[in-house]
């Protein structure tokens, strides 16, 4: 884990690019966090000690889950492949691009009843056109 303490990202890529490097260290730093506040630990004394660690240059120091405190993980022997990290970043970082690449809005209106208080279940407009072009309302659940 990069703190965003210790890591300078507009250093390595400019102020604009800077904030993306820091949102993504920010979002890595919520799993140590809850495994901290999970175990009843102080969760920022925790982190402030793993953030010194990891300056200093001692990477393989994590949070022990079930005592909420730092721990040296060779000692448990734990290790994580650098090349599953790596990809579950990549995948990550698709899947947003994916999402705030989405330029089409689906809006959903009401079909009108008659002789009834105006109310409907919602229509999505353009995909539930039946044969005739009439709306064809979805299955839900309270309609049983």
């Amino acid at each position: 884990m990069r703190s965003t303490g210790t890591w300078r990202g507009e250093e390595v890529a400019g102020a604009a690019q800077g904030a993306v490097f820091k949102t993504i260290a920010d979002a890595l730093e919520v799993i140590p966090r809850t495994l901290v506040q999970n175990a009843g630990g102080n969760a920022i004394r925790v982190l402030t000690e793993l953030r010194a660690k990891h300056a200093a240059g001692e990477h393989t120091w994590g949070i022990d889950g079930h005592v909420g405190k730092i721990t040296d993980m060779k000692t448990y022997g734990l290790y994580e492949s650098a090349s599953v990290k790596i990809q579950t970043l990549k995948t990550a970082i698709e899947a947003t691009r994916v999402l705030l690449r989405v330029d089409d809005i689906v809006q959903a209106t009401r079909k009108d009843k008659s002789g009834g208080g105006g109310g409907g279940a919602p229509v999505v407009q353009d995909m539930g056109q039946g044969a005739h072009g009439e709306g064809v309302e979805p299955k839900v659940p309270w309609d049983d």
